[in-house]
């Protein structure tokens, strides 16, 4: 039997979460004869299991992470949610620059292809559009991954707590 998350409750239990792979009756709900199954357990403060259950009917079934409740992490908007803006402000400066430099660009290369004639600008305009939905694709993971590393700052804020 394998751990792979802890959660702390607010009342002090943990909750655990992993796989098992044993059948000799020490976990509840196992249901298999060999592979994994996903294991969920939850334990008192003295260690004493509180329920336990084991799912997925074999075959490589795990748990990997836990719910945990947003509100841990942010409690929603607040005086204190809107200060230091000074400091976003001057990381989000550059951003703008580049974007505004990014757009400037294009239509300056729109202009200067309209002067060669209709089939250059038509090439002009459908390199654009591609050059435009493929810097959509890292844009996306770079977003996801944002998404992930708070997730996970999250996680390890309150299980630190």
């Amino acid at each position: 039997d394998y751990l792979n998350n802890i959660a702390a409750l607010p009342n002090g239990n943990l909750v655990l979460a992993g796989y098992c792979m044993s059948n000799d009756g020490t976990l509840q709900g196992v249901s298999h004869s060999y592979g994994r199954e996903a294991w969920v357990m939850v334990v008192d403060t003295l260690g004493n299991i509180i329920h336990q259950k084991c799912f997925g009917g074999g075959g490589g079934t795990q748990l990997y992470a836990l719910y945990i409740d947003g509100r841990k992490c942010w409690g929603g908007f607040s005086r204190k949610a809107f200060t230091h803006w000074n400091d976003l402000g001057h990381l989000a400066f550059s951003g703008i620059i580049m974007l505004e430099a990014e757009e400037l660009s294009y239509e300056l290369l729109t202009l200067f292809s309209a002067y060669y004639g209709v089939s250059y600008l038509a090439a002009q305009s459908a390199v654009s559009t591609m050059a435009a939905l493929l810097y959509m694709i890292p844009f996306a993971v770079g977003i996801s991954t944002d998404c992930s590393i708070i997730r996970l700052t999250c996680i390890a804020v309150n299980l630190g707590k």
